[in-house]
């Protein structure tokens, strides 16, 4: 399947991507978040009690389109107007990292196009082989410069309990409370990253 690329997918400057974050006021490496209409999605904001259950990085091309890579099945960028369609009452909330200049980014969207195509982790194990939405933005910085964005928390630290039964159908009938992995909230509330605009009660 042929992937469309930031500067020729999106929509333009003049539209309105959201009620009250309008598409100009975007830039590259923001973070965006929502929540989406999944019984997985559901599960994610119970186990890390948060409304928000999924996440991509927003890129801005040089014509002004505006689209977000996302891992939601597999890793794929699509425009602006899609993504916060998908989620639940297209609610949003937008972080950006503090003090950087649009040129910091480059290298970050650079090692997120990398991971383009690679398939859903269900399993949410912490490599490369296959990847989740936070994971995907996570590794973005990480592999980038070697910065970590958010804390890495492990399965049994979570509100698991009441899922337990459908995590083990996700893992083949484990329960692996030892799994490392980086949330969406986590991200959200990293203190790397300022608050822009949200639709949740955070």
């Amino acid at each position: 399947m042929l992937l469309p690329n930031a500067a020729s997918s999106g929509v333009g400057k003049k539209k309105r991507a959201h009620k009250s974050f309008a598409v100009s006021d975007y830039k590259t490496g923001d973070v965006i978040f929502q929540a989406l209409p999944s019984e997985l999605s559901s599960v994610i904001s119970d186990v890390t009690k948060s409304e928000i259950s999924h996440c991509g990085m927003v890129i801005r091309g040089v014509d002004g389109t505006v689209s977000v890579i996302e891992a939601v099945g597999p890793v794929r960028i699509v425009p602006i107007d899609k993504f916060i369609n998908n989620g639940i009452g297209k609610k949003i909330a937008v972080v950006r990292m503090k003090g950087k200049t649009p040129k910091y980014y480059d290298p970050v969207v650079k090692e997120a196009r990398k991971f383009l195509g690679r398939p859903y982790d269900f399993v949410y194990q912490f490599d490369d082989e296959k990847i989740y939405c936070s994971e995907l933005v996570y590794k973005a910085f990480y592999n980038a410069y070697k910065l970590k964005i958010a804390k890495i928390v492990k399965l049994g630290d979570l509100n698991y309990k009441d899922n337990v039964e459908f995590i083990k159908q996700l893992t083949g009938g484990e329960l692996p409370l030892e799994r490392e992995m980086v949330t969406p909230v986590d991200v959200y509330n990293s203190d790397l990253f300022v608050k822009l605009f949200t639709d949740f009660d955070h």
